[in-house]
């Protein structure tokens, strides 16, 4: 019964990493740019706050603390000057600098174990917090939403050009997202370090990235709400096939492939078509019911 109910709690544990991974993809996604620099800022947050707790003696606290201080000015450093880029360049330029992260990983081995890897990270992540920081990541992009930063946002993704003719300061607004979006991959990389007590080069490459992609694209792009729907059925989709053996891949791929297909915004767009017919059908059946007050012909 405890192994059970010890699964469970890892799965949900997973589903928390990856849903904070996806919020970061998702805000960048949803002011129009490309950038997959993610994972490199996972690993930032990951390796920063393991050295310092376990070769310096840190707290939790103060070596969060100063992993994403490393991770934010790592990324306004960065996005200075690739942000200038857009499209395919932007996404190639970001990839090759969590290329170069992961090799600083692989080669300073007297800090991070190199490709062995980094044992013994204290255990200082709950489930409680992880699920926690969602919710505040949560609540946060619904609050952003009704602002005039949510509204730049919008007008960036649509239109840059026409977005800058009505004075907002494009570069400063996509720089500021950028950093945000690093931080909260810095945090999960924080989180999951100090959850399984090992980190590796190996769980921040390439693949990794597309996997949270994958998760984006899937729960679709539209809405923060397709972050948490993408990652967790795709996160817990694998235990759920568990039972087909080596066909589980195969089935996930079917899975992934069907929803691109039928709906190439995401599951999301399922949930926003009922939430549309829904108001559909209330304003037609106010629409034609009559006054209380006239009289009925004869």
């Amino acid at each position: 019964m405890i192994d059970i109910l010890l699964s469970y709690k890892n799965v949900f544990d997973s589903i928390c990493i990856n849903v904070i991974l996806t919020f970061s993809i998702y805000a960048t996604l949803a002011a129009g740019m490309f950038a997959l620099a993610n994972i490199g800022f996972m690993a930032i947050g990951a390796y920063v706050s393991a050295i310092l707790t376990t070769h310096f003696g840190f707290d939790f606290i103060s070596a969060n603390v100063v992993a994403l201080l490393f991770a934010g000015v790592g990324a306004f450093a960065l996005g200075k000057p690739v942000l200038k880029l857009r499209g395919d360049y932007l996404a190639v330029a970001t990839i090759a600098f969590g290329e170069i992260v992961r090799t600083i990983a692989l080669n300073a081995e007297s800090l991070t174990g190199g490709a062995l890897g980094l044992n013994n990270v204290p255990q200082y992540t709950a489930t409680w917090m992880l699920a926690l920081f969602v919710l505040v990541l949560a609540a946060f992009f619904i609050a952003v939403q009704r602002t005039q930063l949510g509204t730049a946002i919008r007008a960036i993704r649509d239109d840059e050009l026409v977005t800058s003719s009505f004075g907002i300061h494009v570069t400063r607004y996509k720089l500021v997202i950028f950093v945000f979006s690093s931080l909260v991959a810095a945090e999960a990389g924080v989180l999951s370090a100090h959850l399984n007590f090992f980190i590796s080069p190996t769980e921040f490459t390439f693949h990794h990235e597309v996997q949270v992609l994958a998760f984006a694209i899937f729960g679709g792009i539209g809405h923060w709400l397709g972050a948490i729907i993408g990652a967790g059925t795709l996160t817990l989709l694998p235990e759920v096939l568990r039972g087909i053996g080596t066909y589980k891949e195969f089935a996930i791929g079917l899975v992934i492939l069907g929803t691109i297909i039928y709906r190439p915004y995401g599951l999301y767009s399922i949930i926003e078509s009922l939430l549309h017919r829904g108001r559909r059908a209330k304003q037609l059946g106010s629409t034609h019911q009559p006054d209380e007050g006239v009289a009925n012909p004869r």
